[in-house]
């Protein structure tokens, strides 16, 4: 999954008064859903690129820079994704 305009926080716990990681924008920033959940919250593990995985040809770990863990809102108060997913190389 990737964060949608104009980006999406991950922060350290799951609220919108815990410190912010980073803010998640494009797609270099790719996510993955634990199965972790509080409420509209869920535990994620993000991965950081140096170049789109679809120019990578299957070899992930060369375009790998680093990776991290946190919270996103997965869903906004009004239950819209927060989140989208690649539809393909």
């Amino acid at each position: 999954y990737y964060a949608i305009s104009p980006g999406l926080n991950l922060r350290r716990l799951p609220s919108t008064k815990s410190e912010v990681i980073m803010t998640l924008k494009g797609d270099l920033l790719e996510i993955k859903l634990t199965e972790e959940v509080k409420g509209l919250w869920c535990k994620v593990i993000v991965t950081e690129y140096s170049d789109h995985p679809c120019t990578s040809k299957g070899n992930f770990d060369e375009i790998k820079l680093r990776t991290f863990t946190g919270w996103i809102k997965l869903l906004s108060d009004d239950q819209i994704p927060n989140v989208t997913y690649y539809k393909g190389c």
